[in-house]
């Protein structure tokens, strides 16, 4: 009998490329989510350092000029982290479509994967359905040969 060849191979590989770029895909927006949340990290840590300098100049006595220079300074900062923080959200967005992306394809290779298994399967039933009839087809000619070999001797 011929050897099993599973008539979606093509289709499963294909779809396992797809699976394998839609991981990539998800792995780069999970990185550019880490990447924003390290940078707006880093944003906070400078407003907060900016903030804490600016009560210590307070404290010591400084011109309305410094004063004013270190509030813009902060809100420029804080501007910018919530703009960062509205490009995180929408990197969120992103990572959690890339991984229902991936949740689908995943369900695409494992429904072809578990055809391809019943096909193996029914392959293999067939083969031993095979086998089984041509031993009794053996067994079936040794018992005509010997019964006329019998007929033959006697």
């Amino acid at each position: 009998m011929k050897r099993f060849k599973f008539s979606l191979a093509s289709v499963l590989d294909y779809k396992e490329k797809i699976l394998d770029e839609k991981k990539r895909e998800l792995a780069d927006a999970i990185r550019a989510v880490l990447k924003k949340e390290n940078e707006i990290i880093a944003l906070e840590a400078e407003r907060a350092a900016v903030v804490l300098q600016f009560n210590q100049k307070k404290n010591e006595g400084m011109t309305i000029i410094d004063a004013f220079s270190y509030e813009l300074h902060i809100r420029t900062l804080q501007k910018e982290i919530d703009v960062e923080k509205e490009e995180l959200a929408r990197l969120r967005e992103i990572e959690e479509r890339k991984k229902s992306e991936v949740v689908f394809a995943r369900q695409e290779v494992f429904s072809l994967e578990k055809l391809k298994e019943q096909r193996v399967e029914e392959y293999n039933k067939a083969v031993m359905k095979s086998e089984e009839l041509l031993i009794d087809e053996l067994v079936s000619n040794r018992r005509i040969v010997a019964s006329s070999e019998q007929r033959n001797a006697s």
